[in-house]
């Protein structure tokens, strides 16, 4: 969940004026003459080094001892590179910024593909559940969408082969695009194969029309997402919608190029999306595209909640300050920053804090989010994380466990009756368990466990995605709010 600022991965070189560079060199040369040796050329290094001279002799005599005399260094494979890593990872963390840090080569590389936006499969998005994934979202018109195949479908085998029988499933089903994979589903019971073609997918952004009204789903602030927003807006005018829900539930943030970028197809020319303020107070207002084409839709409303943050927020507030565009869901994540990435030559980076950004009127969001003009909360289960258990592990009726709250909340959103929802197993809610069993094909028992969480998310998770029409409230919500 951060931000990235347009200037992100621009690294600045700070230079000295030839004159002073020249004295330096001069100084240096002439303790050299004096002294003689390393010791003291490493003494002018210290002299001049940003650290200062005590701090750099710190930094030095520490890494040597610890390459050099190091009990344990010996069973570090390439020493000097991880000391030099966990140097740059301490000088970053800080109690006072939780969003600067250092990125080795393959965090950097996934932090970037993760923005990308276009990715190349087969255009689900699923998790992991017993016996399979569980595809809880198809992209539209991917692959699999043309396919016919559909969330709440269980994947199961890869080209023939069971997926108890693969290492890594998921490797197996991505590839490169336009080879061929063979994916096999199952729905109510009867398994189906679908043959596929890998293909570029861009699941940055999607639209539907939900009771006339355009629904645009942002999943996150990519490289793509300012173009593929106009592609979905297109299609949404063109279906005959005035009126428009933004969808940014879920959405932890990411470029804020594309928040500008998607903010300019409704914001006047020149109008203010976000203001930055540096280190030293310098407020620059960051204002809307003027190539951008504008799309004009009587009514906007902006769904949230408590994981929209970052970009997501900046995005939210400038089309409630700007547009007067009403808010719906729960009060918003908080994060009120913006970082910049420092790039190295061997991959890594240091992406630390570079600004705070404040909303069109001068308001900062962090530590507080922004709340909902009209606030709706979604069903319980929904809010609760999935009950988790370690194998072996049991809670009997009667007993207290931390999985007791979140199993008697799912049963109850699956309709079975229990007598409690909280951390104390009632023996009221055991007849709920023993049926749960009995449905979902669990050994008999009224003992929650390991298999019984397990067993309940894939069911939550299945009722939310195909039953999602009907028990998205927020999202009703906020269709009322733009027709009202």
């Amino acid at each position: 969940m951060f931000s990235l600022s347009p200037r992100g991965s621009q690294s600045r070189r700070l230079g000295r004026s030839p004159g002073r560079w020249k004295r330096v060199v001069a100084l240096a040369l002439a303790l050299l003459l004096a002294f003689g040796g390393g010791a003291a050329l490493e003494g002018a290094l210290g002299l001049f080094s940003p650290f200062g001279a005590q701090g750099y002799r710190k930094l030095t005599a520490s890494y040597r001892a610890l390459r050099d005399r190091w009990y344990f260094g010996g069973e570090v494979e390439d020493l000097s590179s991880r000391l030099t890593d966990q140097a740059l990872a301490g000088m970053a963390q800080s109690e006072l910024d939780s969003h600067t840090g250092y990125l080795p080569p393959a965090l950097r590389t996934q932090s970037e593909k993760s923005l990308a936006g276009a990715s190349v499969g087969i255009g689900v998005v699923y998790q992991q559940a017993d016996g399979g994934f569980l595809v809880v979202q198809v992209v539209d018109g991917s692959p699999a969408a043309e396919a016919g195949i559909l969330p709440g479908d269980l994947l199961v085998a890869v080209n023939g082969v069971p997926f108890s029988q693969l290492e890594d499933p998921a490797a197996e089903i991505a590839g490169e695009e336009g080879t061929a994979v063979r994916v096999t589903a199952a729905r109510n019971g009867v398994e189906t194969e679908y043959a596929l073609e890998r293909r570029t997918v861009d699941n940055s952004a999607s639209g539907r029309v939900v009771d006339g009204v355009g629904v645009l789903t942002i999943r996150s602030f990519t490289s793509t997402l300012g173009a593929r927003t106009g592609e979905v807006l297109t299609q949404l005018q063109e279906a005959g919608c005035t009126e428009l829900v933004i969808d940014l539930r879920g959405n932890g943030g990411g470029y804020v190029d594309a928040a500008v970028e998607v903010a300019s197809y409704f914001l006047p020319e020149g109008a203010v999306v976000y203001k930055e303020e540096n280190k030293a107070g310098k407020v620059r207002e960051i204002t809307a595209d003027r190539e951008t084409e504008r799309r004009s839709f009587e009514r906007i409303a902006v769904l949230v909640d408590r994981d929209t943050a970052s970009a997501s927020e900046i995005l939210t507030a400038a089309l409630k300050e700007q547009l007067g565009a009403t808010v719906v869901g729960t009060a918003t994540y908080g994060k009120g920053t913006v970082q910049s990435t420092l790039l190295f030559g061997d991959g890594s980076g240091l992406k630390y804090t570079r600004y705070r950004w404040l909303t069109p009127g001068g308001g900062w969001v962090n530590g507080q989010g922004i709340a909902p003009d009209l606030e709706v909360s979604q069903p319980g289960a929904l809010d609760t994380p999935a009950p988790q258990m370690a194998e072996g592990e049991t809670i009997s009726p009667d007993q207290v466990g931390e999985a007791a709250g979140p199993v008697q909340t799912y049963l109850a959103f699956l309709g079975y009756p229990v007598a409690r929802q909280d951390g104390y197993y009632a023996p009221g809610s055991a007849a709920a368990v023993r049926a749960f069993r009995a449905d979902a094909g669990l050994p008999e028992g009224e003992a929650i466990d390991q298999g019984l969480c397990r067993a309940l998310t894939q069911a939550v998770t299945l009722k939310w995605y195909t039953q999602q029409s009907e028990l998205d409230v927020q999202l009703g919500r906020a269709v009322e709010a733009v027709r009202e």
